[in-house]
């Protein structure tokens, strides 16, 4: 009966051991996940500034040939009167 008993703790006691490791490979493997999203969401948030800056440029560079047509047409030119200078 007694050695019955010992045999039950000794086996109990593995087995919190083993729930034990467990555990702590669980934990492990959370605080992986955990800095994986956290990289992500850093990420994403890059991609957010980047995408407003390249919008904010394809604003700048759109207005760039509305400003050109107008400073360049200022200057009037007679198509028959212009000729080629070499």
């Amino acid at each position: 009966m007694l050695q019955h008993m010992v045999q039950n703790i000794e086996r109990t006691t593995q087995l919190v051991q083993e729930i034990s490791a467990a555990k702590k490979e669980q934990d492990v493997c959370a605080d992986l996940a955990n800095k994986a999203i956290q990289q992500l969401d850093q990420l994403i948030q890059q991609n957010a500034q980047l995408s407003d800056q390249m919008a904010t440029s394809a604003e700048l560079v759109s207005s760039q040939p509305e400003q050109l047509h107008a400073s360049i047409s200022f200057f009037k030119a007679d198509s028959n009167k212009v000729k080629l200078l070499r």
